[in-house]
C-alpha cells in the first residue's frame, strides 16, 4: 500500500512569488509556482509522522514557515 497525502492552503493578502515546502527534517525543499496551493506527497513509509513546512517567497524574502504534522496510515 503505498501512503501518500496532499496539503492545500489559501493564497495569501497581497502578491507572492511562489512557495517553499519542506517535508520531514531534510533542508531541501521543492519550490511552487504563485497559482499553486497545494502539494502532493507520496511513496511515504506507512505508520510514520512527517513534519510539513510552508513558507511564502516574494522577491529573495522568505516568510516565516507555516508547519503541520501528517501521520500516514498503517
Amino acid at each position: 500500500m503505498t501512503n501518500e497525502f496532499t496539503v492545500e492552503w489559501r493564497k495569501p493578502d497581497g502578491g507572492v512569488d511562489g512557495y517553499r515546502v519542506w517535508v520531514g527534517t531534510d533542508d531541501s525543499y521543492t519550490t511552487l509556482q504563485p497559482d499553486q496551493t497545494s502539494y502532493r506527497v507520496m511513496n511515504l513509509d506507512p505508520a510514520t509522522q512527517y513534519t510539513v513546512r510552508i513558507a511564502t517567497v516574494v522577491g529573495d524574502i522568505e516568510s516565516e514557515k507555516s508547519s503541520l504534522d501528517v501521520t500516514t496510515s498503517t
